[in-house]
């Protein structure tokens, strides 16, 4: 069993809060394509990868650390290489 340990430091507007609730209704049946449309936003100008996108989405988001039930706290960043042709 995971407990969680840390929490969050921050306090986030309620228009913000309010604005998250709004954009997840419209994809309340489709969350894939709410995923998808925040990924379009990431380097817009840059057309699908898609992955790549996401990849870069998910290390900037992070994870949350957590302790198993040994007491052995695990790590909740991930890393990224991202290699290829730069031009």
């Amino acid at each position: 069993m995971r407990t969680n340990e840390l929490k969050s430091d921050i306090d986030f507007p309620a228009e913000v809060i309010m604005k998250f609730k709004l954009f997840w209704s419209d994809f309340k049946d489709t969350p894939l394509r709410g995923r998808n449309a925040i990924l379009r936003g990431i380097c817009p100008q840059i057309f699908g990868l898609f992955t790549v996108k996401l990849a870069v989405a998910l290390t900037l988001i992070g994870g949350v650390q957590h302790v198993d039930a040994s007491g052995t706290k695990v790590r909740g960043e991930s890393h990224l290489l991202l290699v290829g042709d730069p031009g």
